[in-house]
């Protein structure tokens, strides 16, 4: 029943954290939906990654807005998880316009703005989680080197976020045969139960 945010560098592995996290509802025996809007899906990968994909629903909108009703359609038919990847790429209609007058960053951050407490209020009512994924931005800001694509109301609705640094290659030799990925927990509404961590992800 909570709205949990992945962010790190492009990439840096943040959709295959995100597909450990599946598994785990999987293994429950429950339905999870991936919200494709960088059309990235890939079957053949997602099975090699260990994921009954007859347990996972795709959708692909075709704009922000839609693709806000599917999630809110999706909370309410009680998916476990649903996995948005990306929040960058949630483009308004207006955008998808072209209109010259408008504000592609304003946009954004204004619809994740106005649909956000929706969504949270859906997910809490039906215990579904929604994990954004989203790239990291470098601040001008004094005090903030970072930032998100979409605005700060993403930051302040997840009750965590995980900021994914990559942690090196894991090497047999010369050969790379995985990679490391540091997770820092980044906490917001929860306590406890999060620690920073390292993971190792291994090749076939």
């Amino acid at each position: 029943g909570r709205f949990y945010l992945i962010v790190g560098d492009t990439s840096v592995g943040k959709t295959r954290v995100a597909q450990e996290i599946a598994k785990i509802d999987i293994a429950e025996n429950k339905i999870i939906a991936y919200i494709d809007l960088e059309y990235v899906y890939d079957q053949v990968w997602w099975e090699r990654c260990g994921i009954d994909i007859d347990k996972v629903l795709i959708a692909r909108p075709e704009s922000g807005e839609k693709a806000i009703d599917i999630i809110v359609a999706l909370i309410e038919a009680e998916v476990g998880l649903i996995i948005i990847d990306s929040l960058a790429a949630l483009v308004p209609e207006a955008e998808m316009e072209e209109n010259a007058d408008y504000n592609p960053m304003a946009g954004r951050a204004s619809l994740i703005s106005s649909k956000m407490p929706k969504i949270i209020s859906k997910a809490s009512m039906h215990g579904t989680i929604v994990l954004g994924i989203n790239q990291i931005r470098h601040s001008m800001k004094l005090g903030q080197p970072e930032t998100y694509p979409g605005g700060e109301a993403q930051m302040f609705y997840s009750s965590a976020r995980l900021r994914l640094r990559s942690g090196g290659w894991i090497k047999d030799g010369d050969e790379r045969v995985g990679f490391k990925l540091a997770i820092e927990i980044r906490k917001n509404k929860i306590g406890d139960p999060f620690k920073d961590c390292e993971i190792d992800f291994r090749f076939d």
